[in-house]
């Protein structure tokens, strides 16, 4: 009886189950479980990203994670993933009525499918236009989440905790050459990395995010360190052959004043006249009366303001 008793009652709750439309809303406790209970944990988390537009395969972005205590993840359907288990992630635009609203494609490694909507537009439940759609979270190694951030939210300045970096390609390929310098004038530093909020990659109509294979993510750490390295050795370089340039430049001056005379040249034309401490000089501005210990060798600048001379 107790048997049959118990059937029952699961029919029944089937029954009551096929009939109801929507699923019981959960609480904040159970919603909690339920997307913790996809989330996988590793002793390292650290995650890395190669984010483009299909479109321009070109221009492709960075992004890696360097703290292996920290999880970014991913939440879709209520669920959160570790980012790491993911393969892909591509977006595409939706024709829709009002609002941008995308389809996101995420692929896992496992070979697991979902999509699910994302944009701006009318969100039925709350009954009001807003963005929505999965969001990247971040979450520690006990699994509690908090920095959250949609997919597809552009102008957010939610940075995730800081716990992305990223580097362009461009940025990242650009070689430089003292063979070549004046190409390359004004980028001596290190190469310009992002550690805000538009380190977070958006996937907003033709885009995609494909995760990489640690080695692939070392790798990318691995050529940003040597870029940077020999950035650092054509500053250097620079440096120290625009200090032999500077000596050469006042030695050839030194020598200029010590054996000046009627013919001599220097930085802005040959001298005509002598009458010390003052000479004449034949310049671009007509003949002028300039200071001997003021002139330089002709291999130097020669700079004028408003045709007054001020130096090299």
């Amino acid at each position: 009886m107790r048997m049959i008793a118990s059937a029952a009652g699961v029919s029944a709750l089937l029954l009551l189950g096929a009939c109801s439309s929507t699923p019981p809303k959960l609480n904040q406790q159970e919603l909690t479980a339920k997307r913790q209970s996809t989330l996988n944990v590793y002793d390292d988390n650290r995650v890395g990203l190669k984010s483009y537009r299909l479109n321009e395969r070109n221009n492709v972005s960075w992004i890696w994670s360097k703290d292996k205590d920290r999880v970014l993840g991913l939440l879709i359907d209520d669920n959160i993933f570790n980012v790491r288990d993911l393969q892909s992630m591509t977006s595409r635009r939706l024709a829709s009525r009002g609002g941008s609203q995308f389809e996101i494609s995420v692929v896992f490694k496992n070979g697991e499918k979902r999509t699910a909507s994302a944009g701006y537009g009318w969100i039925p439940e709350e009954r009001k236009d807003g963005h929505f759609g999965p969001a990247w979270v971040l979450c520690d190694k006990n699994k509690n989440c908090s920095a959250r951030r949609l997919v597809s939210e552009t102008g957010s300045y939610n940075d995730l905790g800081k716990l992305l970096t990223s580097v362009s390609e461009r940025d990242l390929a650009q070689e430089i050459s003292v063979r070549n310098p004046d190409r390359f004038s004004g980028i001596y530093a290190d190469v310009r990395t992002n550690n805000d909020s538009s380190a977070v990659p958006i996937l907003d109509g033709l885009s995609e995010v494909v995760v990489l294979t640690e080695e692939q993510r070392d790798d990318i750490e691995q050529r940003l360190r040597e870029v940077n390295r020999k950035r650092k050795a054509f500053a250097a370089e620079r440096e120290r052959a625009a200090q032999e340039q500077e000596a050469a430049i006042l030695r050839e001056a030194e020598l200029m004043r010590k054996g000046a005379k009627v013919g001599t040249r220097t930085n802005c034309g040959q001298i005509y006249q002598m009458n010390l401490p003052m000479v004449g000089v034949q310049t671009m501005f007509g003949m002028q009366q300039i200071e001997l210990a003021r002139l330089f060798g002709p291999s130097a600048n020669c700079r004028f303001n408003n045709g007054v001379y001020i130096g090299r």
